[in-house]
């Protein structure tokens, strides 16, 4: 019997594999999920968003600490607008 999945509806970010293996490359882990969870919390616009990285920290399991770090270096990156 085959298991049939609702359609996730919303928007999206479309990632593609060459910016995956990209990320993979010059981002831990931790990293390439926060980015990913950032691009999808707005992924269709260039307007700025105020981020809480408390929440942001406690949504993915990880420290407010290593939020701040990651955000600092997408910046660098030029991943990220700021």
């Amino acid at each position: 019997m085959t298991q049939t999945h609702p359609k996730i509806q919303g928007k999206f970010y479309p990632l593609t594999s060459s910016e995956l293996i990209y990320l993979c490359q010059i981002l831990t882990d931790a990293e390439i999920k926060t980015l990913l969870y950032l691009k999808s919390l707005h992924p269709f616009t260039d307007s700025y968003k105020e981020l809480d990285t408390s929440a942001i920290a406690e949504q993915l399991n990880l420290h407010t600490r290593s939020i701040r770090r990651f955000l600092k270096k997408f910046k660098e990156l030029d991943l990220i607008d700021w």
